[in-house]
Parts: C-alpha cells; structure tokens; sequence
C-alpha cells in the first residue's frame, strides 16, 4: 500500500467486480463471510478503512442479513 490509500499485488482471491449507479450505490449479494472492498480508481485499489485487526475495508455478511458500507473517497479531498 502507498500512503495515499492506494492497493496493488492484493494476494486474497477476487470475489466480484460490481459498477456503481451514477449516484455511486451499488447492491451486492455475496454469501455469509468477511470481506474486503476496493474502489477500482486510476491509481489503483482504494480503500482508507482498517478494522483492529488490520483488515482492509472490512465488511461482514451475516446470512439473511443486510449489511451496509459507506465507502468514502477523499484522497483528493482539499482542507
């Protein structure tokens, strides 16, 4: 990972690769597990999010359960 929140060479298998509506949701059925969520961006994988364990942008699926992830992407973001 670099400083600015960018991934490359992630060694975890590609579950699924989903395109956002133009208001940047998106839905997404995935069986009950842990995972990981990226942001496909001109510099790489993004993601800023690390849990206690250090999981990147870590999401739980419960099954029959919803879960929700707001993603946020600022590293273009000025002060």
């Amino acid at each position: 990972m670099s400083s600015d929140g960018f991934f490359s060479g992630i060694k975890t298998k590609l579950v699924t690769i989903v395109t956002t509506q133009e208001d940047g949701t998106f839905t997404l059925h995935l069986p009950a597990g842990e995972y990981s969520i990226f942001v496909k961006e001109d510099n790489g994988l993004y993601a800023n999010r690390f849990d206690q364990n250090n999981s990147i942008n870590p999401i739980i699926i419960k099954e029959k359960e919803f879960a929700w992830l707001p993603i946020t992407i600022n590293y273009q973001a000025t002060y």
